[in-house]
């Protein structure tokens, strides 16, 4: 099993699946959304652990959806290429798409990494269930997982 999930929400069926296949070959869980809402249903089954939101989306937009999941703190990588993007080709947008999740999945690991051996952070059960966000744990509500600290 993967240990992170990036979900795509992009309504070009090309892209979406492209990017989608990528992310999995390189060994993170991925799954794709056509729209905002298409990516509301599907995440009441799924976690997302970061999600790629393209801006010009159908229905609600990809601002509107990104405004919301950072009012969660769930990471967003914005992917667009609304206004145009001049002699930038399509190869060219994706690996740009695909390093900036490479760059925002390894850099949370090893601030992780960093935190949790220097402080004690780490991430509860239910918080890496629903890959939720990190804090700090010292006392639990059974006394028996306390007995490790």
């Amino acid at each position: 099993m993967t240990e992170y999930t990036i979900a795509v929400v992009e309504d070009d069926e090309d892209i979406r699946a492209n990017v989608c296949r990528f992310l999995q070959k390189s060994g993170f869980g991925a799954w794709g959304a056509e729209s905002a809402e298409d990516f509301y249903v599907r995440l009441l089954r799924d976690k997302a652990d970061l999600v790629v939101v393209d801006l010009g989306l159908p229905g609600e937009s990809g601002l509107s959806l990104v405004q919301r999941l950072a009012a969660r703190r769930i990471p967003v990588i914005i992917q667009t290429a609304l206004g145009g993007l001049g002699g930038v080709s399509f190869g060219a947008q994706v690996v740009g798409t695909l390093l900036g999740i490479a760059i925002a999945v390894g850099g949370a690991a090893l601030v992780y990494g960093v935190l949790r051996a220097t402080v004690g952070l780490r991430l509860d059960e239910e918080a890496e269930f629903r890959g939720a966000d990190l804090s700090i744990h010292k006392i639990s509500a059974t006394p028996e997982r306390d007995a490790g600290f």
